[in-house]
């Protein structure tokens, strides 16, 4: 007997050549288990699994595995018991454990049109990645481990181990320098690509027991539970900027540790170097000289001397092609007409803010840059209340640079320098008042990108 009282449709009976998805209008909380007959969309009432093997002539079992089999491709919860069209402007609600799937009937409130079955939840591929070999496991919707892939790490490779996985899927992977890499391999082929922050995984690298399977897992299991803090990686155009900024940030801290080095050579001496006439080409054999009683030190010196004009040439060409291709930015003639903003300012900008619209208010643009508040508070007690030492170490120097271009060498009042003096005048101390200014150069930074308006001194000119 059926759920309603009624007897299956005997053996014997003709049955209806014709077999339909779900009806227009209904929405089903997963896939069908088996195509719906028409008969059985007419008598108003919900048809179980042996109902379906009645009029399809297969056993119970084979309707179930045939659920099983559908729901695991689809990456959802599988059911057996098919629905029937509800009264118009009705909605029937239930359990899927009790077999009595959630109908919903009715419109979109914006389109005339029916609502569409919802989309299958997504598989999670935590990856964990190095330039030997890579580990992906693959968590289906309802968190249970589907696969474990490890594998020599290439574009080829990668892409296959990713395209296995059946239905939407998003692939996460910790911040590395081979990241932004995984990010341009799969992102055709996944719905989503997250990289997160590896100092909020404190279950992974704290973990006793490590080894790249089990940070896979943890790496899944955490974008599940909702615990990855994202780190936004620019597009193709943002990320070769951003590479040739931090290649010219890292030729110019490598350049100054040469420098510092030069003059450490002359100091064991005690020969004077104070300026940078030291390190003008047509004095490099005038300054040799005074190292003649020391052959040793001469030469060390002499050959600083040629790695320190080789960085200098390989910085001024670095400088021009990140400039020429950042020009190519409408925001780059807006964020150039600060103060003390010339070109490698502005460039930095670019490349490490990539979007003003990613951050929602200027303060997580402070926290971002380096000059934001690290508060630890417990039982209405603060134990921790001073400045964060975490942040974007490149974009920090950037700022401070401006700062140092915009306030302290220029003898033309501005806005900040203005600024600073006052806070020096009310108390703050130096490092206080240099702080507060470059939050307010970051403010400004952010202000005139996201309205596309050009600086003005007085900003209520």
């Amino acid at each position: 007997m059926n759920s309603d009282g009624t007897p299956p449709p005997a053996d014997g009976q003709a049955r209806p050549a014709a077999v339909l998805s779900a009806p227009a209008g209904v929405e089903v909380a997963g896939p069908a288990a088996a195509p719906i007959p028409a008969a059985l969309l007419d008598t108003g009432r919900l048809w179980t699994a042996q109902d379906v093997a009645a009029y399809l002539q297969l056993s119970v079992k084979e309707v179930r595995q045939r659920a099983r089999t559908e729901a695991t491709e689809a990456g959802s919860i599988p059911h057996l018991w098919l629905p029937s069209t509800p009264e118009p402007g009705k909605e029937t609600s239930g359990n899927v454990k009790s077999g009595h799937p959630v109908i919903k009937r009715g419109r979109s409130p914006a389109s005339d049109e029916p609502f569409s079955r919802k989309e299958p939840a997504m598989h999670i591929l935590g990856l964990d990645a190095h330039s030997a070999t890579f580990t992906l496991e693959i968590l289906n919707p309802r968190g249970r481990v589907c696969r474990e892939v490890k594998r020599e790490t290439s574009a080829e490779s990668l892409i296959e181990a990713v395209r296995e996985a059946p239905g939407p899927k998003v692939v996460v992977v910790e911040e590395s320098h081979l990241a932004q890499w995984v990010k341009r391999t799969v992102e055709r082929y996944a719905d989503q690509v997250v990289i997160c922050d590896p100092k909020r995984n404190k279950w992974i690298s704290g973990d006793e027991f490590n080894d790249d399977a089990s940070s896979a897992h943890k790496l899944a299991e955490l974008y599940r539970g909702g615990y990855i803090k994202e780190i936004r990686h620019p597009d193709e155009p943002g990320a070769k900027l951003r590479s040739l900024f931090l290649h010219y940030y890292d030729l110019n801290r490598q350049l100054t540790r040469f420098k510092n080095k030069l003059k450490a050579v002359f100091r064991q001496e005690a020969i004077g170097t104070a300026g940078a006439g030291i390190y003008e080409e047509e004095l490099h054999e005038q300054w040799l000289r005074k190292l003649r009683g020391q052959q040793h030190l001469q030469h060390a010196a002499r050959q600083r001397f040629e790695l320190i004009d080789k960085l200098e040439a390989l910085k001024q060409q670095t400088y021009e092609v990140m400039v020429t291709m950042a020009r190519k930015n409408a925001a780059f003639a807006l964020l150039e007409g600060m103060p003390g903003a010339g070109p490698v300012i502005t460039t930095g900008y670019l490349a490490l803010i990539d979007t003003p619209h990613r951050f929602s208010r200027k303060n997580k643009l402070w926290s971002y840059a380096g000059f934001g508040n690290k508060r630890h508070t417990s039982d209405e007690e603060v134990y921790e209340e001073h400045a964060s030492k975490n942040g974007n170490r490149p974009l920090k120097w950037v700022v401070s640079e401006h700062f140092l271009h915009a306030v302290e060498q220029p003898k033309k009042a501005n806005r900040f320098k203005r600024c600073y003096e006052e806070l020096r005048r009310k108390g703050l101390d130096e490092t206080a008042a240099r702080r507060e200014v470059c939050r307010k150069l970051l403010s400004t930074v952010r202000a005139l990108w996201m309205k596309g308006e050009a600086y003005r001194d007085d900003p209520l000119s």
